[in-house]
């Protein structure tokens, strides 16, 4: 008859997570974050059409244009936002497997940001709308391209 003992895990035999993995489950977090803010844009998206023009007025903007492109061209950007926070959640699902297209959507995201403060004041709209929504985009991808750039040494 034989006897098999088990020993039990001794604190020695700890180890912490490795860096890697760690640096992937930050970065699926603010992909998560960012984007379940970003799919929230589909609530304009079918907002009547006098939700958009009061939302325009409280931005002090006045009045919504009465052209179809203004409305058509404010629900395709809400639709393609919505999209973006779509593809930021399936990114998160498998961080490892993705980091190459994380990395490209979060530098081509913050340069398209960076122009759209020049676009977006070249149009007349008020610096701080267009500063702000950038800022909002680098505020998450920063840290992702930190984190990721860990990930791939």
């Amino acid at each position: 008859m034989t006897v098999v003992i088990h020993s039990s895990p001794r604190y020695t035999d700890f180890r912490p997570p490795h860096p890697h993995s760690m640096n992937a489950s930050r970065i699926s977090l603010l992909l998560r974050i960012l984007g379940g803010i970003c799919v929230l844009a589909i609530i304009p998206l079918f907002v009547p059409r006098t939700s958009l023009d009061a939302g325009h007025r409280s931005l002090g903007l006045g009045a919504f244009p009465t052209a179809p492109i203004a409305e058509y061209l404010a629900r395709s950007v809400c639709a393609l936002c919505t999209f973006y926070g779509g593809l930021l959640l399936v990114l998160a699902s498998d961080v490892p497997r993705f980091i190459r297209v994380i990395t490209y959507q979060a530098v081509a995201i913050m340069i398209l940001s960076a122009f759209g403060i020049f676009a977006g004041v070249r149009a007349g709209l008020p610096a701080y709308l267009v500063v702000a929504d950038a800022l909002g985009c680098w505020i998450f991808l920063v840290p992702i391209l930190v984190l990721a750039a860990r990930m791939n040494r």
